[in-house]
């Protein structure tokens, strides 16, 4: 009895377990979702990089020698991330009739205000020149004060009838800003630099327009001023300090946890399969005890069943 009860309950091992037809069905819906996991991992990874990489290309952009208008942005057209911040020149009028005034602009930690106005691009510096009453419109940023009630003050002070003469402009192109809702007192205020929404606010707006604006230089912005300088002053606008190229590491952590999940859906294929090979071993521990008590019921019953014959052969 012993060797068969051994026999017949002698458990699996755990290699025999993980390769039934069931636990590799799920092993390779593991892998499968574990490859998925790899591959997001792998994305952020490479995300982090490039993020790296486009740091240093705008670091090195933005110390390029200026460059015409023209040659890294044209009117009713994207520019290319490369082209944001780099310096660049062009000649225009200034459309006297278009001063106005954008807040909550920052100047290093500095909270403030922006007097802006509207150029008709004359010549891009790129080969593309023409006349000011046809010529795309550029919004421009001239510059920054704390005092709101001083730009204001200046811009009606630049306030005319009409475009002023042409003039050799520089600065800092930079990308048009989303049309933002000014839920405060005066709804018509201007809270974001950009251009699509400008364009409306102008009282001659050209056919076509450019949807990035450029933020003059101090030279730029005394010659757009002139004389109307003296009624309020304005600080050239400095651009926000770049900052040195790093690695994302939001991305990092992103990485490392889609890795963690990859190696998860591993674990819970084996940790499943090692239940079921506990659960058998349980089992098997058990089954001789189960078996003998059979067993010894079997034979209780046998003997009673041999006594009931007996005292009824003696009666009879």
């Amino acid at each position: 009895m012993s060797a068969a009860v051994r026999a017949q309950a002698a458990p699996p091992s755990m290699g025999r377990v993980l390769v039934r037809p069931k636990w590799l069905g799920v092993l390779a819906l593991a892998l499968v979702v574990a490859s998925i996991f790899a591959w997001l991992g792998r994305w952020q990874l490479e995300s982090a990089f490039l993020s790296l990489e486009h740091g240093r290309t705008v670091a090195e952009e933005a110390t390029q020698p200026p460059v015409g208008l023209g040659e890294l942005a044209q009117p009713q057209e994207r520019v290319a991330d490369a082209a944001v911040g780099r310096q660049v020149t062009f000649e225009g009028a200034v459309d006297a009739r278009d001063f106005d005034v954008v807040a909550d602009r920052l100047q290093g930690e500095l909270l403030g205000y922006w007097v802006i106005g509207h150029v008709a691009v004359t010549d891009d510096e790129a080969g593309t020149s023409t006349d000011a009453d046809v010529a795309p419109g550029l919004a421009v940023a001239l510059g920054w004060t704390a005092d709101e009630a001083s730009a204001r003050e200046l811009a009606t002070a630049l306030q005319g009838s009409g475009r002023g003469a042409e003039l050799p402009l520089s600065g800092r192109l930079e990308y048009g800003q989303a049309p933002q809702v000014n839920r405060g007192e005066d709804a018509q205020a201007l809270i974001s630099m950009a251009p699509t929404h400008l364009i409306n606010r102008w009282v001659e707006p050209a056919a076509q327009n450019y949807g990035i604006y450029v933020s003059l230089d101090e030279a730029s912005m005394e010659a757009v001023l002139g004389e109307s300088a003296s009624a309020a002053p304005l600080d050239a606008i400095t651009p926000q300090a770049l900052e040195a190229p790093q690695l994302n590491w939001l991305n990092i952590f992103y990485a490392i946890e889609w890795v963690l999940f990859a190696g998860f859906a591993i674990f819970m294929w084996w940790r499943l399969a090692r239940d079921e090979y506990e659960k058998e071993r349980r089992e098997a521990a058990e089954a001789p005890s189960v078996l003998a008590e059979h067993l010894k019921r079997d034979r209780l019953k046998a003997m009673l069943d041999e006594r009931t014959k007996r005292e009824a052969v003696r009666l009879d």
